[in-house]
């Protein structure tokens, strides 16, 4: 691969075209063509490209929401879903902090949060995302579980960008249904 790219992975063919996924120099990259072919083992052919750089865009929709320009927080009630690329969160209520740029500060959702991507799926009581660090939060009886294993404790910590957990009073259950 060049150099500074990492990992690409694509989606199969559908209706609508490819969807190709890598990093580029630690940025996302997510590029959707309409056809594809395969010239050679390193070469590939691709017309209707689209190509989008940095995080996927972050949608919330909820039944109501408030906000301070002031303060720079908007708060979402009602059948909340935050969606960013293949992540999706659902919860009763979100707190949004943002900086003056627009970008997300702290994110705190509450009640019945559950989490779900294309590799794992968590539930809790309360999840608090901090942008320092890319880390979710998850408490009030946590529940991380991918596939047949299921990890849950007092608080478990997901780092969304290094794909690891860390989990405070932990039971882990292999194999379970």
């Amino acid at each position: 691969m060049p150099q500074g790219v990492s990992d690409v992975q694509a989606a199969p063919p559908s209706a609508e075209g490819v969807l190709l996924q890598t990093t580029l120099a630690e940025v996302p990259v997510e590029a959707e063509a309409g056809a594809v072919q395969l010239v050679d083992e390193k070469t590939v052919e691709a017309q209707d490209v689209v190509v989008r750089a940095g995080q996927p865009e972050l949608l919330i929709e909820a039944e109501k929401s408030s906000w301070s320009m002031k303060t720079r927080t908007a708060e979402f009630s009602g059948n909340v879903a935050a969606t960013r690329g293949a992540l999706i969160l659902r919860c009763d209520e979100l707190q949004v902090q943002h900086q003056e740029g627009g970008e997300i500060q702290e994110a705190v959702a509450s009640g019945n949060v559950r989490i779900e991507s294309e590799q794992w799926s968590a539930t809790g009581a309360k999840a608090v995302l901090d942008q320092t660090d890319g880390s979710l939060v998850l408490t009030g009886s946590p529940r991380l579980a991918e596939g047949a294993n299921t990890l849950v404790g007092e608080r478990i910590r997901v780092f969304l960008d290094d794909e690891r957990v860390e989990c405070e009073r932990c039971k882990l259950s292999i194999g379970a249904q």
